[in-house]
């Protein structure tokens, strides 16, 4: 007894088709234009939703930069037992440096904080570098205040 295999085709069914037309370069052009327009159509419903989508990120950045200096004030107090000052001041009284200038080694920013001279104010000559290296965690893209990264948005009192 032979086993057959009732799902077995007896021939092969490609040599009972036709075979096929030869497929016309206009025709070609057309399905090419065709996926085009789809392409275009798609890219034209995206581009709405990418710039709704930019004031949600520049806010996430900014809730983000909140995060990370709430961190840092934490860590500062854990090291130090108390907040940061809002400022320091020399032996005469006058401002020296903000808050930010003491987080600046909670926020991964060492390297700039050693260089900094805290003798001497944040804006003495010897001092304009750090202006100009401000971390990007101290401002706000969101805010309509300034466009200037080397601004802050964020205050203590």
């Amino acid at each position: 007894m032979q086993d057959t295999n009732p799902y077995q085709a007896t021939s092969d069914p490609r040599q009972s088709l036709p075979p096929k037309p030869p497929v016309s370069a206009a025709r070609r052009l057309v399905e090419i234009v065709v996926v085009l327009g789809i392409v275009l159509v798609l890219i034209g419903l995206l581009i709405p939703a990418t710039r709704s989508a930019r004031p949600a990120a520049r806010r996430m950045h900014c809730s983000n930069n909140l995060k990370q200096l709430v961190l840092a004030l934490q860590n500062y107090e854990s090291d130090h037992g108390v907040l940061p000052p809002a400022f320091t001041t020399d032996a005469q009284g006058n401002r020296l440096h903000s808050w930010r200038t003491l987080l600046l080694p909670y926020v991964e920013q060492q390297q700039l904080y050693d260089q900094i001279d805290l003798t001497r104010a944040w804006n003495a000559p010897v001092n304009a570098f750090a202006l100009e290296e401000m971390p990007v965690v101290f401002y706000c893209p969101a805010s309509e205040r300034s466009s200037d990264a080397r601004t802050t948005n964020y205050f203590a009192m």
